[in-house]
């Protein structure tokens, strides 16, 4: 532990400053500790009886990105979108700003690097479906800080208050609107159930059915959740094909 913390600073002073969507620190498949990747091509056999709750929340960007962007134009946009896409830029950039034609570029960005974080998630969701020997529960986070002037939106890591049913101790996070504990009951009342049956249903959440690949029902998680069937099914295409690739 040592020496990975004694690597990271020099490792982080390089980074900073730079606009990336990549951590210097992701997990590495070196053939021995982590044998392969644990969802390509398929989900693993060692946990197949193993159910599985995941999900994302729809503005997971926003924490990471509108602290580094200055003002924006669509081409910069376009151009940073490569960081992403890769050579399917433009057609990622014409997704989004045919469905956003007002947004800012720089809220293009947000919205489409939100995407991309969800999908790998769907991704895993589908393999693990394609198993067929567990169910899988998805869910995506939808509420909305109040701070900032509401520009985090559903941000990352801002369900984590909720799942643990402490937003209490973080108002700086989470406002402090008594509003927001019913949505802390919805959560941690579904983790708990999911940790001791694997199945997150309780009486204070809508129906929540396991995840197929023909209706993809998912809760989106507010103060008043609901089931959907394949949200921002457009873009889980979009990503889903570029990933695929």
């Amino acid at each position: 532990m040592d020496k990975v913390l004694e690597a990271q600073g020099p490792v982080m002073k390089k980074d900073r400053g730079t606009f990336s969507f990549n951590s210097p620190f992701t997990p590495v498949a070196d053939g021995q500790v982590l044998p392969d990747h644990p969802f390509d091509p398929a989900a693993p056999a060692v946990s197949a009886d193993v159910p599985l709750m995941i999900g994302t929340n729809k503005d997971e960007m926003t924490l990471f990105l509108y602290g580094k962007m200055g003002v924006l134009t669509d081409g910069m946009a376009r151009m940073g979108l490569g960081r992403l896409a890769g050579d399917a830029k433009d057609q990622v950039f014409e997704h989004y700003r045919g469905r956003m034609p007002d947004a800012s570029a720089r809220d293009v960005i947000v919205t489409a690097a939100s995407d991309m974080f969800r999908a790998p998630s769907l991704l895993a969701a589908d393999r693990k479906v394609a198993q067929a020997a567990a169910p899988v529960y998805v869910y995506l986070f939808t509420w909305e800080t109040p701070v900032l002037d509401g520009k985090l939106k559903s941000t990352h890591a801002l369900e984590l208050p909720f799942v643990f049913d402490n937003a209490d101790l973080v108002p700086s996070l989470t406002g402090k609107d008594p509003e927001r504990f019913k949505l802390s009951e919805q959560m941690s009342t579904a983790w708990i159930a999911f940790a001791r049956t694997g199945n997150p249903n309780h009486p204070g959440i809508p129906t929540w059915p396991a995840y197929t690949t023909e209706q993809r029902p998912t809760l989106l998680f507010n103060l008043t959740s609901r089931v959907e069937n394949d949200p921002r099914r457009e873009e889980r295409l979009l990503w889903q094909g570029i990933l695929t690739k």
